[in-house]
């Protein structure tokens, strides 16, 4: 039998340990304004502490993300009217789109979501934190975000190594 090349499953960069999460963005009192339009802004801190009250955690090693983690992705993609969800992964939250509305910012550069695609900021290569400044969704529109965060891996056991 022959050596095999095969990546699957294998870590996306050495020393890094990273999971990911989806969950909806459903605003209907938002007051953050793009142009005439009235919604709910989000930076990644905000999006990482509502992965953190999910009560994510990193598969590899079952332990709890917390806000010294890093987002290293964020996919937003948006239902179109008439789309369900659950406001921020909550199931007592449930949501239909009476808009169809998103945004999000990318180095000061505002770009708009139609319904009909995503947007996403990979920046896992270098497992750096994203260069996504906000999203933004409209009052009465879905949102579904998905963010990958990482963290470094544990190291060797200090004790052992005394």
């Amino acid at each position: 039998m022959g050596n095999s090349n095969n990546n699957v499953g294998k870590n996306e960069a050495t020393g890094k340990v990273c999971d990911d999460i989806q969950f909806d963005l459903a605003p209907t009192a938002g007051t953050d304004t793009v142009g005439t339009r009235t919604g709910q802004a989000y930076t990644p801190a905000q999006l990482l502490a509502i992965a953190i009250a999910r009560g994510m955690t990193f598969e590899a090693d079952a332990s709890l993300v917390d806000a010294t983690h890093s987002i290293t992705e964020i996919e937003m993609d948006l239902k179109p009217i008439g789309g369900e969800g659950y406001n921020e992964g909550d199931d007592n939250k449930f949501a239909t789109a009476t808009t169809a509305d998103a945004s999000y910012v990318n180095n000061g550069s505002r770009t708009d979501l139609d319904p009909s695609g995503g947007r996403e900021d990979d920046d896992s290569a270098n497992n750096v934190p994203t260069s996504v400044d906000s999203v933004w969704v409209c009052n009465g529109s879905i949102a579904t975000i998905h963010l990958k965060v990482c963290k470094d891996a544990a190291s060797k056991d200090a004790a052992s190594e005394k």
